[in-house]
């Protein structure tokens, strides 16, 4: 996906590197236990790969909310967007083609299986269930009030229950697709309000 980025630069590549970047992080968070501190370490170095891809991101997602504009609109504020995406576009791809937190990630000697063990799954704190509540958590504070910043946060919270579902994928069958589905619809409704 890293190299995908780098010869085009398109939504699409960039788009698709941040979830699996997101993929990775949320398997580290949720399974912090069983994850060696050489694969902890990478959290917060993927966390800032991922606010730079996000900043392109972001852009792209303005771009295409201007095709709704008026023509004489629309062209003035495409070309802002363009520039400010092009300078993103740059400072992202820099960091890209350093040696980095992929370069480690790839590098592992030991690459950690994202899948549970009993001894996580069969505690108290199982990652379903924590993730769960936090999403439980943000919902009702949404519900009871609108709050942008809340409503990203249920967004988030959502997709890593979403993500939590799937890594228990092969435990649970269809239950968990079922479930992950559901998850998916919800995360991309909120998803088209947030980016509004």
């Amino acid at each position: 996906l890293r190299e995908a980025v780098l010869v085009s630069g398109a939504p699409e590549s960039i788009h698709d590197l941040r979830v699996a970047i997101r993929k990775v992080r949320t398997a580290i968070r949720l399974f912090w236990l069983e994850f060696s501190q050489e694969a902890r370490l990478l959290d917060v170095p993927l966390r800032d790969l991922f606010h730079t891809l996000g900043e392109v991101r972001s852009l792209d997602v303005a771009i295409a909310e201007t095709c709704g504009f008026g023509e004489n609109v629309r062209l003035e504020i495409l070309e802002r967007l363009a520039e400010m995406r092009r300078l993103e576009k740059q400072k992202a791809l820099a960091v890209l083609s350093m040696a980095g937190v992929l370069d480690e990630l790839s590098a592992m000697t030991t690459p950690v299986l994202l899948a549970p063990t009993q001894r996580v799954s069969r505690t108290r704190l199982h990652p379903i269930r924590v993730a769960h509540q936090q999403v439980m958590k943000s919902y009702r504070k949404v519900v009871k009030f609108w709050d942008p910043a809340e409503a990203h946060r249920l967004r988030r919270r959502v997709k890593r229950l979403r993500y939590a579902v799937e890594f228990y994928g092969q435990v649970y069958g269809d239950d968990a697709k079922g479930y992950a589905g559901n998850l998916t619809c919800v995360q991309d409704q909120l998803g088209r309000t947030i980016d509004l």
